[in-house]
């Protein structure tokens, strides 16, 4: 997550932090029963306001955030963005011993937490609710000028560390002609030049 955190130094992401991730949500953070999180950052607003109100705190874990580093990449990193790293995850490891519950997406996911932490997640599955299904004015294929003989995989998220985005373009360099990459979502700008020293242009699509 740190990627998005552009500063050079600990200090100004310090006072970043403490104004975006603690002061701000402070004010905002409404009196209720239950916390339900899935973000580490504001961590600290929301375990304070738990600890006022006598409410208990359920961390939703969407990845395996620790391991999307290996020690081998963080000791890359310059000194202030291993910092951020490592700070982060220090964060998270105190939400999972706060929580009164962790919940995450798979089987795997779960298994990870539970040797890296010592939690149990209760394992809610990420998966895609057909009963929100509306039938749109332009489908993906048409969108995109593509025609039915053409194969499109689609890759649905938005862009983040730890993605084997260059990967997949390998792959798709690979493949036939007629076979079509969509990465449907945000923050994939860094890759657009990659993409296009790559000659994929016409093959791979971003929405």
């Amino acid at each position: 997550m740190c990627e998005r955190v552009p500063f050079f130094s600990i200090f100004p992401f310090l006072l970043w932090y403490i104004g975006c991730s603690f002061i701000v949500p402070l004010k905002h953070i409404p009196r209720a029963a239950v916390y339900y999180i899935h973000g580490m950052e504001f961590f600290p607003a929301v375990s304070l306001v738990c600890t006022r109100y006598a409410a208990p705190l359920i961390y939703d874990a969407h990845d395996f955030y620790a391991g999307v580093h290996s020690q081998t990449e963080l000791n890359k990193f310059s000194f202030t963005r291993r910092w951020i790293t490592t700070f982060y995850r220090h964060l998270e490891s105190r939400l999972i011993r706060k929580a009164t519950a962790v919940v995450t997406v798979s089987s795997g996911v779960a298994a990870l937490l539970h040797e890296t932490f010592s939690c149990n997640p209760i394992v809610v599955r990420n998966c895609h609710d057909l009963r929100l299904d509306k039938e749109p004015s332009t489908h993906l294929r048409q969108a995109l000028g593509l025609s039915s003989d053409q194969f499109i995989l689609v890759a649905v998220g938005n862009a983040k560390e730890g993605a084997a985005i260059e990967e997949a373009l390998d792959a798709i360099q690979k493949l036939p002609a007629r076979v079509h990459l969509v990465f449907l979502g945000k923050y994939f700008e860094p890759h657009m030049k990659n993409i296009g020293s790559r000659h994929l242009k016409e093959r791979v699509h971003v929405v």
